[in-house]
């Protein structure tokens, strides 16, 4: 949510609030970002391998953002980037860092960007067939120089009714590879046997290369686990031994072993991960040390093929690591361990919901990597988003400490840091009887309340209230007749009154 104030006048992007400031003039040019910072999705993270203080984050409000310098400042990166369709979608983006400030990204309608410099600029260099949405990118293990971009869309499982049958949007079904690190006129697609491949229809959430045959890859799809043996020309599927359930994520570790993560809308006592160590050719589940039902990504240290590491994007979640192949499972991060570092009295930005003021939605985004200081042969550095939180967490000494990169607190409030805020502001209010007392009303989260002009921002109302979504909300008021009340319009069509927590000032 950018919130931009001027000399004479504050405004919001989605609606407009004059206050008026006697004798003073304003220009564009003095538009200033007031915050709050975090909330929302965050669809896509990456950072530069060469530089674990290069951050890069694509967000459902705003578009990229960039870090250079370990979160202490953001900045939004969209120049040539094109937003055709919804721009709802924006958060689905797949990004890949590379060396010397470049990367690479995604987008819902087809196009893969690339970008010389740290994302400032941005060059289209591919677009797929019929703009079908192109959602994950990865890195050959084997040969650093070759790129792999699949069809598919980032956040899927909100998909999912569509993607178990063969009718709606035809996402595509293709891979697609470059031989020169993504540059312009190097793409092609990969799969191009048209007797044994992955279905026309399907949408692919993911795809590993066994570390030990660089012509052995693994891709999950809509329609299930496929594989290919023949450096990714022909598919065929390895479903069977998964039955019906559909995979998400998948992970290679040492030779003919991978780690899949599944779809968890299919009952109860389905186990959430499984484990092959013959290619697929058999299965096992693979959940032993797991508290949880909801795991979103599994990815694998790249200094070690035995070092796994799991995330949920469950309310109240937690992030798992194996180091034997996914035999075993330990936590590495949830509410408890945050309740530790923060201490018990303190309110952090990211309270969700009123019986959990220490929500942690964990590692939509899993990023593992840098360097190995202590010559353990694991990665040092670990970044997880957390979702509809729009928090980014980093650590880098394994998880043993972290620190959050896009709030700062201030006081009991908060503030962004920099120009990275996924949150959507709606309408912003201005007290008539306070010129620095600001409401604002966002698509994510509920009222955000400022005191001081928009220094800073403290959540004061929601993200529920009387079991509507405060969240949801898209209208704002404050009663003429007594300004501690407060009045929102809700997603559901529902007007409700709300009291202020706060003496006006």
């Amino acid at each position: 949510m950018h919130i931009l104030k001027t000399t004479g006048y504050s405004l919001a992007l989605s609606a407009l609030c004059f206050l008026p400031a006697s004798g003073k003039t304003s220009t564009l040019a003095e538009l200033k970002n007031l915050g709050p910072g975090g909330g929302g999705t965050l669809g896509a993270l990456a950072m530069a391998p060469d530089d674990t203080n290069i951050v890069y984050a694509g967000l459902d409000c705003g578009g990229m953002h960039l870090s250079l310098n370990n979160g202490r400042v953001w900045e939004n990166i969209n120049d040539g980037i094109v937003y055709k369709g919804d721009i709802s979608f924006n958060d689905h983006y797949g990004m890949l860092g590379l060396e010397n400030n470049a990367v690479l990204a995604t987008s819902d309608d087809g196009v893969i960007y690339r970008s010389e410099n740290n994302g400032r600029k941005w060059q289209e260099v591919f677009t797929a067939p019929d703009h079908a949405p192109i959602g994950a990118i990865i890195r050959d293990s084997h040969n650093p120089k070759v790129i792999y971009a699949m069809n598919g869309r980032g956040r899927w499982e909100y998909f999912s009714s569509i993607l178990k049958s063969n009718t709606g949007r035809n996402w595509g079904g293709s891979i697609y590879i470059s031989n020169n690190l993504g540059k312009k006129g190097s793409w092609r697609k990969l799969n191009t046997d048209d007797k044994n491949n992955i279905p026309a229809f399907a949408h692919i959430s993911s795809m590993a290369i066994d570390s030990g045959n660089a012509k052995r890859m693994y891709a999950s799809t809509s329609f299930g686990m496929y594989r290919s043996d023949d450096g990714g020309v022909s598919w065929q599927s390895i479903q069977k031994g998964l039955g019906d359930i559909i995979p998400k994520t998948v992970a290679a570790g040492t030779p003919d072993t991978i780690l899949v993560s599944v779809m968890t809308d299919q009952g109860q006592n389905t186990p959430v991960l499984y484990k092959s160590t013959d290619a697929g050719n058999t299965w096992r589940p693979s959940s032993n040390g797991l508290t949880g039902s909801e795991f979103q990504t599994v990815t694998v240290d790249p200094r070690n093929p035995k070092v796994f590491y799991l995330g949920s994007r469950t309310w109240g979640g937690a992030v798992f690591y194996s180091k034997d192949s996914g035999d075993s499972w330990k936590l590495l991060f949830n509410t408890e361990i945050l309740k530790k570092k923060i201490g018990a009295n303190t309110q952090p930005y990211n309270n969700w919901h009123p019986d959990d003021r220490l929500h942690v939605s964990c590692a939509t985004n899993l990023i593992i990597g840098g360097e190995d200081r202590n010559k353990n042969g694991i990665s040092d550095t670990i970044f997880f988003s957390g979702d509809n939180l729009g928090i980014i967490w980093k650590s880098d000494n394994e998880g043993q400490t972290w620190s959050q990169l896009t709030t700062t607190q201030v006081g009991e409030g908060w503030i962004g840091k920099g120009n990275i805020d996924l949150l959507c502001a709606r309408r912003i209010t201005v007290d008539p009887r306070n010129p620095k007392h600001l409401l604002v009303v966002d698509w994510d989260w509920g009222i955000f309340e400022s005191f001081d002009g928009g220094a800073h921002f403290k959540l004061s109302g929601g993200p529920w209230y009387n079991g509507q979504l405060l969240g949801g909300c898209g209208s704002i008021a404050l009663d003429p007749d007594n300004p501690g009340i407060v009045y929102v319009g809700s997603k559901g069509g529902v007007i409700m009154r709300y009291p202020g927590k706060y003496p006006q000032g």
